[in-house]
């Protein structure tokens, strides 16, 4: 395949190298008749190069030239740059003196010289091979700018249309498995473009789906042929750590302790590479495949249109056309999508052209997956730069499934040079970012993630896709297994998945550009011989050090270090003065940066050296600012977050305004402990989050902080405050009395505040009386250490859309308004706490039919809910919590009765709580029920608890002596699916209730206060059981665990005072990570050396407590051992 981007990044080059050649020789006599020799040579070049790119494609001799022009030019610009830059490094540090200088200049020039020489020696001998190739001078056209139509922004796809149907079969096939069986496949079959990979993702994260599947790993496995590296995936997706372990048979067994009576789901997405014997065994249950059909007409329509027409209106000569467009998609999702970005901004004979002049539509004998490729090789042949197709085919240099950074994209294709400024683009970053918007516009990415200011931060790229990008970079890629030569000599690119072990395959190592390194080691020889690397990508290679010859590579532009274990970098790192990029994220390893490392970059030390760094992006933190620095600090026009810290004025900078803040997102002050008033933020117009922390000065907020203007005849000239404004905190003002809203501004047109304010946190200001009351459209609200009720009175009088509502240490807080509650029906969750004089809710509680959580928690004069009537009941009501709440003692009722999705109700610590209804027939939902602490309950749910079906986590006692141990007992009758317990007892109480033993699915128990001298027998039938908690109970003398039980990971032991020794048996606990003993007072043998050995996945011991340990404690009261493998080196 043809490259015509050589061409264009000749010319480039040979600007460059023109223009620096100039810069450092003009001034020197000798060097004048070199410079107009390289500008006449340089010249005589360009021209040659247009009819050049003309005659590639046919004539492969040409081909090679421009190659061999490429090269020469790439090589010597970079040279000649590293040699200016050197220098100019030398200069800044005054490495040389004032008297030698002169005689360093003359060097530096004749140096220069001999390269200028050189240069023009080899471009002589390129023009005269061109002349023999029988190429003409043309005329050099002017360079053009980049063609991009920024008419709209990124839209992002929707999910695929019409698949409802087959998301519901296969939710229905899942969630109907039957209890029998053990493993069961379902696989979703149909060719590429259809939407298979977005129908699972769909599948994966469906809230039932969610709830049924205790665990859930998704796997990409474009190629895999090793069953250990398979199942080394799922456990490193289960564990959420590297498995370093190298047995398979481990890895079997870490993975049974992980699933083993567990319902879990795993979705192995493009399992089509791999070989089915690895996954599917005679045991497995198959489901008929689920195949996935192309799309009816009507659905591959609106996502074209979705991707062509942005603001939806379809000209009517598209619509005319609109079965012929129908019929090339071929009832593919990916093909409609990628078939509308291509049309999409085009004009009409644009689009006409294109589906006139290209044989899209499929014939009887093409399948749908061909009908996308023609697709995409067409999107790709209309890309509208040469340069930007370089940058699409790069990304065949990642595996299927990867997941792109965009900046780091941005880095790579930047020190490829694929990314030249022009005159109205002159940052190399930004031609980048436009770069990627396009192929994002175009449907050649998707998957994309965001950040928190909604900027694109990832992507992902479609196996059909990447296999496009393969197919246009595969000769210059290294991969051995596409044509199986054994000596490969044109490849530039070392990619991501290219095979370390065969890299000595490389013919022409000086041809290599690029290379990524995965193994742990990089021998100085290998440096050295790829001298004309530009990209050094070594992250995650566990390498541990780097040679000093790294400084060798003069030509070198990226350099990635990340997630290794280098401890020291090389001090030659620094003189590599070509590097654009160098990153080193999650590098816990280095101890320290060489000092040198400032001759990479310009290096200001003063604050107004910050004006000269022009391309800066990203982040910058500026410490230790003097008071008088903010004034003359202005930031750049297109700063989106900035964050003040301990400023110690009491004014602000009079650039806090629209004018010099025009782009900012998110505002940060705090600790600006003098600050009197805040600046006018209030016209900010793209402002989304602002926090104000730490004011402690600060007594009154008014119309300064809205920056309203008022004219002399008392109207408003802006009207708009705060327009844009999500979040607003304000917290820690111990002096702040009075927040003003609109009511203080003259006006005859009126103000519209807080207009799109959704979240609202006022924190830690005790003294605030007053607040605004004009939110729109309050979403969240939060009061939290507010002695007044007013300012929360006045925040919700005139709220209606309140989805979230915390209140927290408001000393006056009564009760609710019953206005605010009827006005709010939207209100989803409502959380009360620490407000001592907390009494009731009104009866408008039962208008609240969103209401998903309630939570009242330490209102110790809290006395009563109102009793429901009529038909308003909290019919959606998930979580009911009460704490501490000793004024209650009872619920009316009916107010449960009618609470059908409720999933979690707890009641703790209510010391006069004596009964409540418990509608356990109707609960249906009910998944945990913790009824603890509350000492005069006397209406105990005995015998009835095996009616929820669905409940997995208990918490139960301690009640009220009356309360005998047979009725205790008969709480558990039937129980059989808990998960988690924690149940108290009496010091009569002797044993545990029997029906425990039989919690076959239980994981973790807690056992507190019983008066049991040893564990029960059956206790090691609790084979699923994963931590166990033993605490205060005070006739313990023996444990038992003769019964292994195979996953128990954690026990803890606690305020057992006659327990004496831990026997041998403790070493069967092969999974135990963590031991702790507490306050057993007689404790004086733990189990012996052998057996603790045995204890092989011990991580952490903690002894406290146990004063008869002095043997192993030294006389000290607290032994903590932390470490791997903790057992074998005790």
């Amino acid at each position: 395949m043809a490259d015509p981007v050589i061409g264009a990044t000749v010319q480039v080059l040979l600007e460059k190298l023109l223009s620096l050649t100039i810069e450092e020789l003009s001034s020197s006599r000798d060097c004048k008749k070199d410079l107009e020799m390289l500008t006449k040579n340089v010249s005589l070049i360009q021209a040659f190069i247009h009819d050049a790119e003309r005659q590639q494609v046919e004539d492969q001799v040409v081909k090679l030239w421009l190659k061999r022009l490429e090269k020469a030019t790439e090589n010597v610009f970079d040279e000649f740059r590293y040699e200016s830059i050197k220098r100019q490094v030398k200069i800044q540090n005054k490495l040389m003196k004032k008297v030698s200088d002169y005689f360093s200049h003359t060097a530096f020039k004749s140096k220069m010289s001999r390269k200028t020489n050189n240069i023009n020696e080899e471009l002589r001998a390129v023009n005269k091979l061109a002349k023999n190739l029988g190429l003409q001078l043309l005329m050099v056209p002017p360079r053009q700018t980049l063609p991009i139509r920024e008419t709209d922004s990124v839209v992002v796809a929707s999910e695929v249309v019409g698949r409802d149907n087959d998301v519901a079969e296969i939710n229905r096939k899942m969630l109907n498995m039957r209890d029998d069986i053990v493993l069961c496949t379902i696989p979703i079959v149909g060719m590429g473009g259809l939407g298979k990979t977005i129908e699972a993702k769909r599948i994966f994260n469906d809230e039932q789906i969610e709830k049924h599947f205790e665990k859930r790993v998704w796997l990409c496995l474009p190629e895999m042929s090793e069953t250990k590296s398979f199942l080394q995936l799922i456990l490193e997706s289960l564990t959420k750590r590297k498995v370093e372990v190298q047995s398979g048979d481990i890895i079997v067994k870490m993975l049974q302790d992980e699933l083993a009576g567990r319902k879990y789901l795993l979705v192995l997405d493009d399992l089509w590479r791999v070989n089915s014997t690895l996954w599917v065994a005679s045991t497995v249950a198959t489901v008929g495949p689920h195949r996935l059909e192309k799309l009816a007409k009507d659905h591959c329509w609106p996502i074209f249109k979705q991707r062509a027409f942005v603001d939806g209106e379809v000209p009517e000569e598209i619509v005319i056309m609109e079965n012929r467009i129908v019929e090339i998609c071929q009832g593919l999702p990916l093909a409609a999508s990628v078939l509308g970005g291509l049309l999409r901004n085009k004009q009409k004979h644009e689009w006409q052209a294109i589906l006139d002049g290209n044989p899209l539509v499929a014939s009887e004998y093409d399948n749908g997956e061909n009908s996308v490729k023609k697709i995409l090789k067409l999107r790709y042949d209309y890309l509208p730069s040469l340069h930007l197709k370089k940058c699409f085919a790069y990304f065949a240099m990642f595996p299927k499934d990867f997941e792109f950074e965009k900046d780091q994209l941005i880095q790579l294709w930047m020190a490829e040079g694929f990314l030249n400024p022009c005159q109205e683009i002159t940052v190399m970053e930004d031609i980048g970012y436009k770069f990627f918007q396009l192929l994002l516009r175009n449907s050649l990415l998707q998957d994309i993630k965001l950040d928190k200011h909604n900027n694109i931060t990832h992507c992902k790229m479609h196996n059909l896709v990447n296999d496009l990008a393969g197919d246009i970079l595969k000769s210059k890629l290294f991969d051995p297994r596409s044509d199986g030569r054994e000596n490969l000599s044109q490849e530039r690119y070392f990619g991501w998945d290219s095979p370390s072990d065969q890299i000595d395959k490389i013919k022409e190592p000086e041809c290599l550009c690029t290379l990524f390194w995965r193994s742990n080691y990089i021998s100085e020889d290998m440096l050295l011989s790829f001298k004309f690397l530009r990209v050094l990508n070594l992250s995650s290679s566990g390498i541990k050090e780097l040679s000093a010859k790294i400084g060798k590579l003069i030509h070198l532009r990226y350099l990635d270090l990340s997630d290794t274990k280098i401890t020291a970098l090389p001090h030659p790192i620094c003189e590599l003065y070509n590097l654009q990029t160098f990153r080193f994220y999650k590098f816990g390893s280095l101890l320290a940066l060489p000092y040198e490392m400032g001759n990479m970059i310009k290096k200001g030390r003063r604050i107004e050296e910050l004006g000269h760094l022009k391309n800066l992006t990203g982040k910058l933190r500026i410490n230790g600012l003097q008071l008088h620095v903010l004034d003359g600090l202005q930031p750049h026009p297109n700063l989106k977050t900035l964050e003040v810290k301990n400023y110690l004025g009491t004014r602000f900078s009079s650039w806090f305004s629209e004018e010099s803040l025009p782009n900012l997102v998110k505002l940060k002050l705090s600790g600006c402990k003098r600050c009197i008033e805040i600046p006018p933020l209030g016209q900010l117009k793209f402002l989304r989050h602002l926090e104000l922390i730490g004011l402690l000065e600060l007594e009154f907020i008014g119309p300064t902080f809205y920056g309203v203007e008022v004219n002399d005849n008392g109207s408003c000239s802006k009207i708009q405050v705060f327009p844009s404004l999500k979040v607003l905190l304000l917290e820690n003002m111990h002096s702040l009395t009075e927040w003003k809203g609109v009511e203080l501004i003259p006006t005859t047109s009126g103000v519209r505040m807080f207009a799109k304010l959704e979240n609202l946190r006022i924190r830690k200001c005790p003294l605030l009386k007053s607040t605004p009351n004009q939110f729109e459209i309050l979403r969240e609200l939060e009061i939290v250490r507010v002695d007044s009720k007013m300012p929360l009175l006045n925040l919700c009088s005139n709220l209606t859309s309140l989805v979230k509502l915390r209140v927290y240490f408001v000393k006056e807080f009564t009760c609710l308004p019953d206005e605010m509650l009827c006005n709010n029906v939207s209100l989803q969750h409502l959380w009360v706490s620490e407000c001592g004089e907390f009494r009731e809710f009104p009866q408008s509680l039962y208008n609240l039919r969103s209401l998903k959580s309630l939570m009242i928690d330490s209102c110790t004069n809290f006395s009563s809910f109102p009793v429901p009537s009529g038909e308003n009941y909290l019919t959606s009501l998930h979580c009911f919590h009460l704490y501490n709440c000793d004024g209650l003692t009872s619920l009316p009722s009916g107010m449960l009765e009618h609470c059908r999705s409720l999933e979690s109700l707890r009641f703790h610590y209510c010391n006069n709580l004596v009964s409540f209804p418990l509608h356990v027939g109707k609960m249906t939902s009910l998944s945990c029920l913790g009824l603890s602490h509350c000492p005069n309950l006397i209406s105990v749910p005995a015998g009835n608890l095996h009616l929820i079906t669905g409940l997995r986590s208990l918490e139960i006692g301690p009640f009220l002596e009356m309360v005998d141990f047979e009725e205790f007992q008969l709480i558990f009758n039937g129980i059989q699916s808990l998960h988690t317990l924690e149940v108290w007892g009496h010091l009569q109480w002797d044993s545990l209730p029997y029906q425990l033993m039989q919690l076959s699915d239980l994981t973790e128990i807690k056992i507190y206060g019983f008066r049991i001298e040893a564990l029960p027998h059956r206790f090691g039938d609790l084979t699923s059981l994963e931590r166990s908690t033993l605490v205060g109970c005070k006739r313990l003398q023996h444990l038992d665990f003769s019964d292994a039980m195979p996953k128990l990971r954690y026990l803890w032991i606690n305020d057992c005072p006659l327990l004496e020794a831990l026997s041998d048996e403790l070493g069967n606990l092969v999974s135990l990570q963590e031991l702790v003993l507490r306050k057993c007072e007689k404790l004086e043998h733990l189990p012996s050396r052998d057996a603790m050995r045995r204890l092989t996945k011990l991580e952490y011991m903690m002894i406290h407590d146990c004063p008869l340990l002095e043997a192993l404690s030294d006389a000290r009261m607290t032994i903590e051992w932390v470490g791997s493998n903790l057992g074998r080196s005790l």
